[in-house]
């Protein structure tokens, strides 16, 4: 078989598929459980580390989804929370707060 004329078919199937992918990949915002975010926000985060003006005064420093989870992760690496856990309550803090794409 011709290598050219594989690549010729096999690239733009491959292109597509991870482009693909990448398109109908959720977000951590779309993916993770709302409820169980916001559980585990206001049991760990509100009162004995955080407030609401925290998270959205006006000197916040986040600039995206992505340094929002991993603040969060930071923040929580005592805690021992898992992925899951992590991306719930970022998902919660996002969606209340931040509003991230």
């Amino acid at each position: 078989m011709n290598i050219r004329l594989l690549n010729s078919h096999i690239l733009p199937i491959l292109i597509g598929v991870i482009l693909g992918l990448e398109l109908y990949t959720p977000s951590i915002a779309q993916a993770a459980d709302f409820k169980l975010g916001k559980d585990l926000v206001k049991q760990n985060c509100f009162g004995s580390c955080h407030t609401n003006k925290f998270y959205s005064g006006p000197k916040s420093s986040m600039q995206s989804l992505t340094e929002l989870r991993q603040q969060v992760k930071m923040c929580t690496q005592a805690l021992g929370w898992n992925d899951a856990q992590i991306d719930a309550a970022t998902a919660y803090i996002n969606r209340e707060f931040y509003q991230f794409k």
